[in-house]
C-alpha cells in the first residue's frame, strides 16, 4: 500500500526533468497482455531486445567530441559569473520568475488533451464541471495565485511549494519510486584488470574539479541560456535526511572526502587535504579503491545470537520513510560512534558502491543501476547520490531525485566525462581547473572502515526490511531495448524532431498494444525561469490518436500517413515550447487545486496532507481529472553522448516508466512496468516499440 501511495503521489508530476525543448533544438477499456510477444511483434530488424553487453558496447562505441572552442582570459574568464554561497537564491542572471498561465488558455488546452483519453458522452458531462469551474471558483483561485506570488524568497516560483512538498512528504521508499538511474558509456579503461577501481577514481577526481569549478564562481551558463543554475548550488554534497512526517535535506557542498560501500561495509576515503588546495593522484585514489576491493570479506556477518556483525544498515534507506526515521533515531542513541558514522555519510561529497555484480545484458545492467540486485541491498545508500561500479567495469549513477533533475545531472556529467576522457570542455565552457595532488593526505592513513554499533533491538527491524527490500526490487519488469535501425541523424534528415519521432513511436505502439491512448507524461525542462524545474508534454493528443489509427492501415496510402505523421510532430513541437515556456497544464491546475485545498506558499509542512478535499471544484473530483494525471506512460528525454542508460520506475501501477536516449544511430529505451500488473509487459511493449519505429521509417523513407 506505501508503494501505491508513492505511484499516486508521483503520478501528480510524473518522473523527472528532461529538457526536451533542448533537445528539439539541438536535433532542430483496459486489455491484459500476454507474458509473451506475439508473432506478428517479432521483428527481423536489427534492433537488439536485451542486448549482452559485449554486442553493446561493439555497437555503440564511444564518440570523441568534436573540437570546442576555448574562452579566452579576455573574455572574463578569470572573473567569477557568480557568488556560490548565493546560487540557489540569487538570481544572478536576472532571469524572469516562472509565469502563471492565463487560467482560459489552461482549461482549454487541458479540454484538448482529454478528447483522445475520454469517451463523448463522459467527456461532455466532465466539461460541464470545467465551464462551471471557469465561471465560478476558477477566476477567484486565479486572483489569490496572482496574489500569493508577489513576494521575494522561497517559494521562488508558484508550484515550488507543492513540488518539494511532493518529494519530501512522501513516506514510502525513494528506491525504483523516486530515484533515476543513469549508466555512462564505455571508454578506453573499461576492459582494464582494474577497471572498477580506476574508472570511479577518475570519475571522482574529475568531479572534485568540477565542485572547485562551480564553488568558485566560474561554471558558465550554458550556450543558447540563460539558464537557471540554482541546482547546481545544491547538486554535490547533499543528503536527504529521513523525518517523521517530512524529510528535509542537509547540504555539505565543500565536502573533502567520499564515503565508499562494498560488500555492505562503510569506509570513509579523504580525497582533498583539510584546507582544499590538494588532491590525491589518480594512481593514489585508484589504489585506496582496490585496496577497499580487495580486503573487504564478503558480507556482514551475525554472531551466534543473530545479532548484526559490523554492518548491513545501507538497506534501510529502502524503507518506509517514516520507519527509516525511526531506525535511524535508533542508531544515533546507541553510541556516538554511530553518530559519527552518519554524520560522515551525510557530509560526504558522494557515496560510492563497490559491487561484486557482473551483469550480462543491457536489461541486467539497468536493474543494477536502478535498485541493484538481492546480493547488493546492503551496499546501497539512497538518500545520496551514488556512483555504482559493478566487477564488469560499467559505472553507473543513482539520483535521490528531490533536490535536481537531469538538466543539472548532465550539466555536471558532460564536463566531468570530457575531463575522465581527456576531451575538449563542451562548447561555450571553459575545462575543468586543474588541482595540485599528492600522494597521501596530512595525517590520514587511508581508507577508513567505519563499522556501526548497532543496537540488538535494531537486528529484528533489519531482517523485516531486508524481506521488503527484495520484495520492492522484485517488482519492477525492466526491458532494456537498443534499437539501432535509425536515429537522430535520420530523423534530421527526414527533417523531423528527432523527440517527436519517438514520442510518436510510443503512442502508437501503446495504441498498437491496447486499442487507446495512454495519458502521458513527458516531462520538459522549465529552466529558462529561476528556480524553474519541469512542466509535462501531454503526448497523448488528437494528432496522435490519428497517427495511431492509421499507421498499420494497409489501405492507406504512404503519403496521406506521411501527412498525418507531420501533423502530429508538428502539434508535439508546439506543446513543447509550450511547456518549456511555463505555459503547460499540469503546474497550473495543481496550484490552482492546493489553493482551492487552502494550501498556500507559506503553508506550513504536512498541510496539504491534512488538507480536507470534500469541497474542492466537481472538476477535481471527477474521474475524467484523476484520469488524465494516471500516466500510463510515464516518459523522458535526457540525451547526451556518453550515457548509454536511463531508467526510472513507472509511476502508475498498471503503466509504463520509459526513459530513452536518441544517439545518432541508434535509440536507446529503458523500459519498466510493475511485474504484478496483469495489463502491461516490459518485452511485449519492447517489441511493439520496435514495430512502430519500423513502421515510422517505411511512412518516412530511407531519409536524404
Amino acid at each position: 500500500r506505501g508503494a501505491r501511495r508513492s505511484r499516486a503521489l508521483s503520478a501528480s508530476f510524473g518522473p523527472l526533468c528532461l529538457d526536451t525543448a533542448a533537445v528539439h533544438r539541438a536535433m532542430s477499456t483496459r486489455i491484459r497482455c500476454g507474458r509473451q510477444a506475439s508473432a506478428a511483434l517479432v521483428s527481423p530488424w536489427v534492433g537488439l531486445i536485451d542486448a549482452p553487453a559485449g554486442a553493446h558496447r561493439s555497437a555503440c562505441p564511444v564518440l570523441a567530441a568534436p573540437q570546442r572552442r576555448f574562452m579566452s582570459a579576455g573574455e572574463g574568464a578569470n572573473k567569477p559569473f557568480y557568488e556560490f554561497k548565493k546560487l540557489y537564491d540569487h538570481n544572478h542572471q536576472n532571469i524572469p520568475r516562472l509565469p502563471i498561465p492565463d487560467l482560459d488558455s489552461t482549461l482549454d488546452k487541458y479540454i484538448c488533451s482529454l478528447r483522445p483519453l475520454i469517451g463523448p458522452s463522459e467527456l461532455a458531462q466532465h466539461l460541464k464541471s470545467v465551464e462551471s469551474f471557469r465561471e465560478d471558483e476558477g477566476p477567484l483561485l486565479q486572483e489569490q495565485l496572482i496574489e500569493n506570488d508577489k513576494h521575494e524568497g522561497y517559494p521562488y516560483s508558484y508550484v515550488e511549494k507543492h513540488w518539494d512538498d511532493m518529494y519530501l512528504e512522501l513516506r514510502s521508499p525513494i528506491t525504483v519510486h523516486v530515484n533515476v538511474g543513469y549508466s555512462l558509456a564505455d571508454d578506453v579503461d573499461s576492459h582494464k584488470p582494474n577497471a572498477q577501481a580506476l574508472r570511479v577514481a577518475k570519475f571522482l577526481i574529475s568531479t572534485f574539479k568540477f565542485q572547485r569549478k562551480l564553488m568558485s564562481g566560474m561554471c558558465e551558463s550554458e550556450p543558447g541560456g540563460p539558464f537557471c543554475m540554482s541546482q547546481l548550488g545544491r547538486l554535490l554534497g547533499t543528503s536527504r535526511i529521513p523525518t517523521y512526517g517530512r524529510d528535509r535535506l542537509r547540504y555539505t557542498p565543500d565536502a573533502k572526502h567520499i564515503v565508499v560501500l562494498r560488500n555492505g561495509f562503510f569506509f570513509r576515503v579523504d580525497v582533498l587535504n583539510p584546507d582544499g588546495s590538494a588532491i590525491l593522484t589518480l594512481e593514489e585514489l585508484t589504489r585506496q579503491l582496490q585496496w577497499i576491493i580487495d580486503k573487504t570479506e564478503k558480507s556482514p556477518t551475525t554472531d551466534a545470537e543473530g545479532g548484526i556483525v559490523a554492518s548491513g544498515v545501507g538497506i534501510l534507506t529502502m524503507e518506509d520513510r517514516n520507519l527509516w526515521a525511526h531506525h535511524r533515531e535508533a542508531l544515533k542513541a546507541e553510541s556516538p560512534h554511530n553518530r559519527g558514522v552518519l554524520k560522515d555519510i551525510n557530509s560526504a561529497l558522494l557515496v560510492v558502491c563497490l559491487d561484486r555484480a557482473t551483469p550480462q545484458t543491457m536489461t541486467e545492467r539497468s536493474m543494477h543501476v536502478l535498485h541493484g540486485s538481492s546480493d547488493e541491498l546492503n551496499n546501497r545508500w539512497f538518500d545520496k547520490f551514488q556512483v555504482i561500479a559493478d566487477e564488469v567495469g560499467n559505472v553507473g549513477i543513482n539520483f535521490e531525485h528531490s533536490h535536481a533533475d537531469g538538466v543539472s545531472w548532465n550539466r555536471w556529467l558532460t564536463e566531468v566525462w570530457n575531463d575522465m576522457q581527456g576531451l575538449p570542455p563542451p562548447s561555450g565552457m571553459t575545462p575543468l581547473p586543474g588541482i595540485p595532488s599528492v600522494a597521501s593526505i596530512p595525517g590520514v592513513d587511508g581508507p577508513l572502515r567505519m563499522d556501526f554499533d548497532v543496537p540488538w533491538a535494531l537486528t529484528a527491524p533489519i531482517k523485516a526490511t531486508r524481506t521488503r527490500a527484495e520484495a520492492l526490487v522484485s517488482l519492477p519488469e525492466t526491458r532494456m531495448l537498443v534499437f539501432e535501425g535509425y536515429g537522430k541523424r535520420m530523423c534530421k534528415a527526414w527533417k523531423a524532431s528527432p523527440d517527436g519521432i519517438v514520442q510518436m513511436a510510443l503512442q502508437c505502439a501503446f495504441h498498437r498494444l491496447y486499442g487507446k491512448m495512454a495519458a502521458t507524461y513527458e516531462s520538459c525542462a522549465t529552466r529558462t525561469f529561476f528556480h524553474g524545474r519541469t512542466e509535462v508534454i501531454r503526448s497523448a493528443h488528437s494528432e496522435a490518436k490519428h497517427l495511431a489509427e492509421v499507421l498499420w492501415d494497409g489501405a492507406a496510402h504512404r503519403q496521406d500517413k506521411e501527412k498525418v505523421l507531420r501533423e502530429a510532430l508538428s502539434r508535439q513541437t508546439q506543446l513543447s515550447r509550450e511547456a518549456s515556456a511555463g505555459m503547460g497544464v499540469d503546474r497550473h491546475l495543481l496550484a490552482l487545486k492546493k489553493l482551492a485545498m487552502g494550501v498556500t506558499p507559506h503553508s506550513p509542512p504536512l498541510s496539504s496532507l491534512l488538507a480536507k478535499t470534500d469541497d474542492l471544484p466537481d472538476m477535481f473530483q471527477e474521474d475524467p481529472f484523476a484520469y488524465s494525471q494516471t500516466w500510463l506512460l510515464s516518459t523522458s528525454n535526457v540525451t547526451t553522448s556518453w550515457n548509454v542508460i536511463f531508467n526510472f520506475g513507472p509511476v502508475s501501477d498498471h503503466g509504463y516508466g520509459v526513459g530513452y536516449l536518441i544517439h545518432d544511430d541508434q535509440v536507446h529505451i529503458n523500459i519498466t512496468c510493475f511485474k504484478g500488473s496483469p495489463e502491461t509487459n516490459s518485452p511485449v511493449f519492447a517489441a511493439a516499440l520496435e514495430e512502430a519505429f519500423m513502421k515510422i521509417h517505411e511512412v518516412m523513407g530511407p531519409g536524404a
